[in-house]
C-alpha cells in the first residue's frame, strides 16, 4: 500500500467527513432534536387523536406532561392506530410498545454518532492531529475534544474515516540577505587621507596675496589650494560610494567625523535635493591676478 504523504492542513474530503460526523453526533445527543422529538411525537400525537387525555398519556407512556405538551406541539407527524379512550379501559399496550420501540431507535442513533464521532476523533489523533486543531474544524474547544476522544465506546459496527497523517509544513528558508556595500580599504585610507588634509581648507585663497609676495606666502596660497582641492576630492568620494549604497555611518567612521558630518559635507557639496538651511558650496576659483602671481613667483623659481 503506498504511503500516504503527510500534510498540516487537513484535506478538505477528510474534513467534510470530519463535520459531518459532528452533526450527526451533535443532532443525535440534542434533547430539542425535531428529527428524534417527531419520532416520539407520533404515538403522543396518535393517542390524542383518539381521545386519551395529555394526563392518561403521560401516565402510561412513563414521561412527565411537559414531554406531552411539548410533543403534542408537532401536529405533522405520521399517525398509528390507537385504541380510543374508553371509561375505565387502560392506555393501550400496543401504544405503549410502539413508544418504547421510538425511543429505542432514537438511543440507538444517539449511540451509533457517539460511537461514530469519538473514533473519528480517535482515529484523527492516531494520525497526528491535535485537538485543538480537531476543534478548530468543528467549532469546539480542544478540551471538548478530548474528552470526546476519551469516551468509552466500542467502534463495532460504525464507519470511522481515515485520515492524513499529520506533519509540520518545513517554515520558508529566510532569503538571502543582500550585501550591505562597503569601503574597500584603500578608499578608506584615502578617504582619512583628504580628511585630514581638507582640515586646513578655508575660502580665503590668495585674498592676501599682495603684488610682490614672499616665499611664505606662495607656499601659504599652495598649500591652501591643496587643502581645498582635497576637500572637493573627498566630497567627490562620499558621494560616489553613497550613490552605490554605502552607509552614512560608515562614510562617516571613514574620515573620522562625527555622526552625520559625511552627510552635511555631501549635502553641501550637491547631493541629493539639498537642505534649505544648509548654504550650498561653491568651488574654489582663482581670479586672473593671483593665477598670474602665482605664476610668476613660480616661473622666477
Amino acid at each position: 500500500m503506498a504511503e500516504i504523504p503527510a500534510t498540516d492542513t487537513m484535506p478538505a474530503r477528510e474534513q467534510a467527513a470530519f463535520k459531518a460526523a459532528y452533526a450527526a453526533f451533535r443532532s443525535a445527543t440534542d434533547p430539542q432534536d425535531e428529527r428524534t422529538l417527531r419520532k416520539l411525537a407520533v404515538v403522543v400525537v396518535s393517542a390524542l387523536d383518539a381521545g386519551w387525555s395529555r394526563r392518561s398519556i403521560a401516565e402510561g407512556l412513563g414521561i412527565n406532561r411537559e414531554k406531552v405538551a411539548r410533543l403534542a406541539l408537532l401536529q405533522d407527524v405520521p399517525r398509528i392506530k390507537v385504541d380510543p379512550f374508553a371509561t375505565g379501559t387502560e392506555f393501550p399496550a400496543k401504544a405503549v410498545a410502539a413508544y418504547r420501540r421510538y425511543e429505542d431507535e432514537v438511543n440507538l442513533r444517539r449511540i451509533l454518532t457517539e460511537r461514530t464521532f469519538a473514533g473519528a476523533v480517535r482515529a484523527a489523533n492516531a494520525a497526528g492531529w491535535s485537538n485543538p486543531r480537531l476543534g478548530a474544524i468543528v467549532g469546539l474547544t480542544g478540551e471538548r475534544m478530548r474528552q470526546i476522544a476519551e469516551m468509552h465506546l466500542s467502534s463495532d459496527g460504525v464507519s470511522i474515516p481515515c485520515f492524513t497523517p499529520y506533519a509540520k509544513s518545513p517554515k520558508p528558508k529566510p532569503s538571502k540577505r543582500r550585501e550591505r556595500p562597503s569601503l574597500s580599504a584603500e578608499e578608506k585610507a584615502e578617504m582619512l587621507r583628504l580628511a585630514e588634509a581638507a582640515k586646513k581648507a578655508t575660502k580665503r585663497v590668495g585674498r592676501r596675496l599682495g603684488p610682490a609676495p614672499s616665499a611664505e606666502e606662495v607656499k601659504e596660497l599652495q598649500d591652501a589650494l591643496a587643502a581645498r582641492e582635497a576637500s572637493e576630492e573627498l566630497s567627490d568620494l562620499i558621494i560616489a560610494a553613497r550613490n552605490r549604497g554605502v552607509p552614512w555611518t560608515d562614510l562617516d567612521d571613514a574620515c573620522g567625523y562625527a555622526r552625520g558630518s559625511a552627510q552635511v559635507r555631501a549635502v553641501r557639496h550637491g547631493y541629493g535635493q539639498g537642505w534649505s538651511s544648509l548654504p550650498v558650496y561653491t568651488p574654489t576659483q582663482l581670479d586672473g591676478s593671483v593665477q598670474q602671481k602665482l605664476a610668476a613667483v613660480q616661473g622666477g623659481a
